[in-house]
């Protein structure tokens, strides 16, 4: 797997988050609820919430706002 495109999208207190393997078709990944603040921080982590951690590198990420 050499590249997965991810698409956010707020909807009111939650985001939809999608993934793509090829940019085109985007599949739900995950529906997260938000706080009632207006502005949110966008950005990229890694978590290991049940392991001892994993090196990742993050390249050739580009954030587009859409709206």
């Amino acid at each position: 797997l050499s590249s997965i495109w991810m698409r956010v999208i707020r909807r009111g207190s939650a985001l939809q988050v999608l993934y793509s393997l090829e940019g085109e078709k985007y599949t739900m990944l995950r529906l997260a609820y938000l706080t009632s603040i207006e502005t949110v921080s966008v950005g990229v982590m890694c978590a290991s919430p049940t392991g001892n951690g994993f090196p990742t590198t993050f390249e050739g990420l580009k954030v587009e706002c859409h709206g």
